[in-house]
């Protein structure tokens, strides 16, 4: 509606004639931009993946070491073989999460239709990680599930 009115006021300003198929075109012209901004859209996407999926493989280390390196201190070889078997399980399991993550990402990346299905299902997981989960799995949900995007990958998977 915005745009629909932006479109008759710049008509007036610009002493046009406003009527209905001029305001029809006009928002047709701007609407053949959405492919592109789609296409961005997904790129980004790909790119939130990736970086999410890299930053939780980043604190499985840390915790490894956090961890393990607790028991070390200690110097006792108990706390040694707790602390170790217990920063691995951790650490294996934040790796484990976020692996996929980085596989989704690639593959948005290079517009594979398998990646947009992987996507919507840990787009769906990530809304209870809040917040940042949540904005993250919103947004590529938002993304993944517009007409466009549907159309980019139909297309896409076509050609393969």
């Amino acid at each position: 509606m915005k745009n629909v009115v932006k479109i008759i006021s710049q008509s007036i300003i610009l002493k046009q004639e406003v009527s209905v198929q001029n305001v029809i075109k006009k928002i047709n012209k701007k609407r053949k931009g959405i492919k592109m901004r789609m296409e961005q859209h997904i790129t980004l996407a790909g790119a939130l993946r990736i970086g999410f999926g890299v930053l939780g493989i980043m604190i499985a280390i840390i915790v490894f070491v956090a961890v393990a390196g607790g028991g070390l201190i200690s110097g006792d070889r108990e706390a040694i073989a707790i602390t170790s078997l217990v920063g691995s399980i951790v650490a294996g399991v934040l790796v484990f999460f976020s692996i996929p993550d980085i596989i989704a990402g690639i593959g948005l990346l290079k517009r594979r239709p398998w990646a947009r299905i992987l996507t919507l299902i840990l787009s769906c997981i990530d809304l209870l990680g809040i917040p940042f989960g949540t904005a993250l799995g919103a947004y590529s949900l938002w993304v993944l599930l517009n007409d466009e995007t549907n159309k980019i990958f139909t297309n896409q998977s076509a050609k393969n």
